[in-house]
C-alpha cells in the first residue's frame, strides 16, 4: 500500500484535526494518522469558551462539538485561601465552556476531517520516517501490516510523546516533572444531582481538579510530581485514595460517588521544543509545546496552533521564506507568556511552607506586574479567612513586605490608598507605593483580602481568581 499526499499529519486529537482541516481549507491533499480507534480514555475533558469561536472558525458543525457533552457553568476553587471562591461563566464574554466526553469529541471531529475530504488511518501507529530529496516517507504499522506512505511535508501533532520530531533527533526541554493521577467514579445512585462545574481544590503535596462527565460519572485528577509518587511507596490507586481524604471538598463532592477501582497516571509537565519546525516539518499543539492542566487550554491551544501551522505552511510553500519562522516566535512568545501565567497562579498558594511541590513553583513576583487597583476602592480581610501559622513562603514571594502588618491595618475596611499610607508610617518601611500596591493585589488575587461591594464594577479583580 503506497500513497502519494501534499501533507501526512501524524496525530489525530484536536491540534492534529484542526491542522488537517485549516490545510484541506487551503486546498491540501492530507493524510492524518491516528494511533487508536477513539475508544481509550482520554483525559482533558474541559473546553474553554474561546475554543467555540475556533471551532466555528474552521466550519465544524455546532453538533459536532455540541453533543454527549455538558454545558459548564462555574469554575469553583479553594486555592490561595482553604476559603472556596465562585466564579459563573456570566463574566465571559464568550459564555460557558463545556464538559466533553473526549473519546467522542475527538472521533466526531476525526469523522467530520474525513467528511472535508482528508484520508484517515485509525488504529495506525508511526513507527519511523525518512527524509527524501522532495519530502518525506513514513513507514506506519496497521494491525500486523506495515506499510509507507509519501509526502511532501510532515507535521508532528502526537501530543506529549512528540514522537516523530523525537525520531529525527530532538528533544523537548521539561520545564518541571507534574504528573496527573486520574480516576473515574460512578454515582451511588443514578441520577444523582450535580452541580455542572469545575473544582479546583490545592492541596499540600499538589491540587485537585474534578468535573462531571455526560454519562455521569464524575473524574478526579490529583496533579503532583512523579518524584512525590515515587517516593510515598504506594500504588497509584493507594496513593490517589490517601490525598483524596487529605482533601476537603474534592473529598466531600465524591461523597456520592462509588470509589475508583483503578486510576490512570499520565504526563502533564510543561515543556518545549527549541524550535517547533526544522527542514520539511513542523509541530503542533503538545508535541510543540504543552502547558500545565491548570490553565485547561490544552484543547484551545491544539486549535490555535493547528490553524496558525497551516497558515505558515501555506505561505511558506508559496515562497514566503521567513513564515515557519514566524510561527515558530509566536509558538516562543506564547511559551513564554504562559509560564508567566502559571508562575503567578502557583505564587497564590502559600498555605503550605514546607511543601516541595510548591516551593518548586514560587518565585518573587515581577516587576512588570500590572496596577489594576482602585485608590479609592475599599479594601478589607476575607470573610472566614484562615491566616497561615508561618509566613515564610508568603514572604518568599513578596519581598520586604510586613504581610501580616497588612492584615491588621485591613480590618476593618479601608480605601487602598489610605491602607498604603498606613502602611508606610506604621512600619516607616522605605519601600515604593508601588510594591505594596502589588503585595495588596496580590493578597485579593489569593484570598487574603477582598474589595468589599465591589460588585459588577471591578470583573478583572474576580477574573483574577480563575483559570488563566
Amino acid at each position: 500500500m503506497n500513497k502519494v499526499c501534499n501533507v501526512i499529519v501524524v496525530g489525530g486529537g484536536p491540534a492534529g484535526i484542526a491542522t488537517t482541516l485549516a490545510l484541506l481549507s487551503a486546498g491540501f491533499k492530507v493524510i492524518m494518522i491516528e494511533q487508536s480507534d477513539y475508544n481509550e480514555i482520554r483525559v482533558g475533558e474541559h473546553l474553554l469558551p474561546a475554543a467555540k469561536l475556533l471551532l466555528t472558525q474552521l466550519g465544524v458543525p455546532r453538533d459536532v462539538w455540541d453533543r454527549k457533552c455538558l454545558h459548564c457553568s462555574e469554575v469553583q476553587s479553594a486555592w490561595g485561601t482553604s476559603k472556596l471562591i465562585y466564579n459563573e461563566s456570566i463574566w465571559n464574554p464568550y459564555g460557558g465552556g463545556l464538559i466533553l466526553n473526549r473519546s467522542y469529541f475527538d472521533s466526531k471531529l476525526a469523522d467530520y476531517a474525513m467528511q472535508c475530504g482528508a484520508v484517515v488511518y485509525k488504529n495506525t501507529a508511526f513507527i519511523t520516517c525518512r527524509q527524501l530529496e522532495n519530502g518525506w516517507i513514513c513507514e506506519l504499522r496497521r494491525n500486523d501490516e506495515v506499510f509507507h506512505l509519501k509526502a511532501g511535508f510532515l507535521i508532528d501533532a502526537t501530543g506529549r510523546s512528540a514522537k516523530v520530531v523525537k525520531s529525527l533527533g530532538y528533544k523537548p526541554e521539561e520545564y518541571d516533572k507534574l504528573i496527573c493521577v486520574a480516576g473515574f467514579c460512578k454515582p451511588l445512585q443514578p441520577h444523582y444531582p450535580v452541580e455542572q462545574c469545575v473544582l479546583l481544590e490545592a492541596c499540600k503535596d499538589g491540587w485537585w481538579y474534578s468535573i462531571r462527565l455526560f454519562d455521569g460519572r464524575i473524574v478526579a485528577t490529583y496533579m503532583t510530581d512523579i518524584d512525590i509518587l515515587t517516593d510515598s511507596h504506594k500504588q497509584p490507586l493507594e496513593f490517589w485514595i490517601e490525598r483524596l481524604h487529605e482533601s476537603q471538598y474534592t473529598c466531600s463532592r465524591l461523597n456520592a460517588y462509588e470509589t475508583a477501582s483503578e486510576v490512570h497516571v499520565r504526563p502533564s509537565q510543561s515543556h518545549k521544543l527549541e524550535n517547533v519546525y526544522g527542514d520539511g516539518w513542523l509541530a503542533v499543539g503538545d508535541a510543540a509545546m504543552s502547558c500545565d492542566p491548570l490553565s485547561s487550554a490544552g484543547i484551545l491551544k491544539g486549535l490555535k496552533m493547528g490553524i496558525n501551522a497551516a497558515q505558515a505552511l501555506e505561505l511558506h510553500l508559496n515562497n514566503d521564506s521567513g513564515a515557519l519562522a514566524r510561527y515558530d516566535e509566536q509558538a516562543k512568545e506564547d511559551y513564554c507568556t504562559y509560564l508567566k501565567k502559571r508562575a503567578y497562579y502557583y505564587r497564590f498558594v502559600t498555605r503550605w511552607p514546607k511543601s516541595k511541590f510548591w516551593t518548586r513553583r514560587h518565585s518573587h513576583l515581577p516587576e512588570d506586574t500590572p496596577i489594576y487597583l482602585d485608590p479609592m476602592i475599599a479594601i478589607s480581610l476575607s470573610e472566614n479567612v484562615i491566616l497561615p501559622g508561618d509566613y515564610s513562603l508568603l514572604n518568599n514571594v513578596i519581598s520586604n513586605i510586613d504581610v501580616e502588618m497588612i492584615f491588621k491595618l485591613a480590618s476593618p475596611a479601608k480605601p487602598s490608598h489610605q491602607l498604603v499610607s498606613l502602611y508606610k508610617k506604621q512600619s516607616n518601611c522605605q519601600q515604593l507605593d508601588r510594591e505594596i500596591i502589588l503585595t495588596m493585589q496580590f493578597l485579593i488575587e489569593s484570598g487574603y483580602l477582598e474589595i468589599s461591594n465591589q460588585g459588577n464594577q471591578y470583573p478583572e479583580a474576580i477574573n483574577l481568581r480563575t483559570l488563566f
